[in-house]
C-alpha cells in the first residue's frame, strides 16, 4: 500500500509541475530528477546516478528546504513523499 500511494503523490508532483508555470526550469528538471530516482528505487533499479537511499533522502530534505518558501504546495507534496518512503524503509 506505502508503493502504491507513494506512487500517487509523486503522480500529484508532476500535475502540479505540468500545471505551474511559476516553477524556474532548474527547479522543473530538479524535481523530475528526483521523481525519476524514486520511481527507480521503487523499481528496484539500481541504474542511473544518485540513487542511493542516503543520497536519495539527502536530495529530497534539501529540496523541500529549497522549495519551502517558493513553492509551499510543492514543498508540502515533497514532505509527504518522504514520510512514504520513510514507512517503505528507503
Amino acid at each position: 500500500m506505502p508503493k502504491e500511494k507513494l506512487r500517487k503523490l509523486l503522480g500529484e508532483i508532476r500535475e502540479e509541475l505540468e500545471d505551474t508555470d511559476s516553477v524556474e526550469a532548474e527547479d522543473r528538471d530538479l524535481l523530475r530528477g528526483l521523481t525519476a530516482d524514486i520511481e527507480r528505487a521503487l523499481a528496484a533499479d539500481p541504474a542511473g546516478p544518485d540513487t542511493s537511499e542516503a543520497s536519495l533522502l539527502d536530495r529530497m530534505n534539501e529540496s523541500i528546504e529549497r522549495f519551502e518558501g517558493s513553492y509551499p504546495t510543492l514543498s508540502a507534496m515533497l514532505g509527504r513523499v518522504l514520510d512514504q518512503l520513510a514507512k517503505l524503509g528507503i
